[in-house]
């Protein structure tokens, strides 16, 4: 069970759970994966501990919890924030 009031705890909206899990199969023309441009791009950040391989690893996996989550069931993406 999840408590949905803690200020903690942020729910995805379902635009972005979609748009995540369709970086496992979306290919730009020409350009090869988004996946990998949204990775290089994430690590690029001045604030981000960590490089492009990383960053690519955390991407596909966030992309493929959010291709497992069911519209027609009561299930969710949440993201913890301390």
């Amino acid at each position: 069970m999840v408590d949905v009031a803690s200020d903690s705890l942020l729910a995805v909206p379902p635009a972005m759970v979609r748009a995540l899990a369709d970086l496992l199969t979306y290919e730009t023309e020409g350009e090869g994966n988004v996946l990998d441009d949204v990775a290089e791009q994430w690590a690029g950040q001045e604030d981000m501990p960590f490089g492009a391989a990383q960053a690519r690893t955390y991407v596909k996996q966030l992309a493929e919890i959010a291709a497992g989550i069911n519209d027609s069931e009561r299930t969710g993406l949440y993201v913890w924030s301390a």
